[in-house]
């Protein structure tokens, strides 16, 4: 958890850093928030159906990354990171929405790219965290639909779970990015 933090905070300072060079920050006069209709509760329920049929987890617990649990009512706004937890502890997955009014810069480490319904879907590795280390490959999937970029992370898969997958991510960012 703390890897994960510190990476979360360092990250969050670099985009401050870079939205005040280019004006970007929210001003209250003139930006609103984006916000979604959908909750943090929505977010992290998303991907239990596809947990349940690919990879036969079916007791998982939610926990809010940087909120306190009792966010699960909060509507999605420009960071929204939610794991889901085993019974033994062990990282079954994570689930994140975020909000950017900045282009997507390209990324680097993908591994593949898939389409699904005409939405580019990077398919990319993701090392493990002190907190949860990889017990073999754990993937990365991110798809954007207009400003809302929807990313799934989980345990590898055989072609037909990554494809699954793939669809998935797309649905859950199309949905809950309204």
């Amino acid at each position: 958890m703390a890897g994960r933090v510190v990476l979360r905070i360092a990250m969050g300072a670099m985009s401050l850093t870079v939205l005040s060079g280019c004006a970007l920050l929210p001003n209250s006069l003139t930006h609103r928030e984006p916000e979604s209709t959908h909750t943090m509760s929505d977010l992290c329920n998303f991907p239990k159906q596809f947990l349940a049929t690919y990879f036969h987890a079916t007791v998982l617990t939610e926990k809010l990354v940087g909120a306190p649990p009792s966010s699960m009512s909060r509507k999605l706004t420009y960071e929204n990171d939610c794991d889901l937890e085993s019974p033994d502890g062990e990282l079954a997955a994570s689930v994140s929405m975020s909000f950017s009014s900045v282009p997507n810069q390209p990324r680097s480490g993908v591994a593949r790219t898939w389409t699904v319904d005409g939405v580019s879907v990077l398919q990319i590795p993701l090392p493990g965290t002190p907190d949860y280390p990889a017990k073999g490959a754990y993937i990365g999937m991110d798809a954007t639909i207009g400003k809302w970029t929807g990313s799934f992370g989980f345990g590898s898969g055989d072609e037909a779970t990554l494809e699954a997958a793939a669809k998935m991510v797309v649905s859950m960012t199309r949905t809950l990015k309204e």
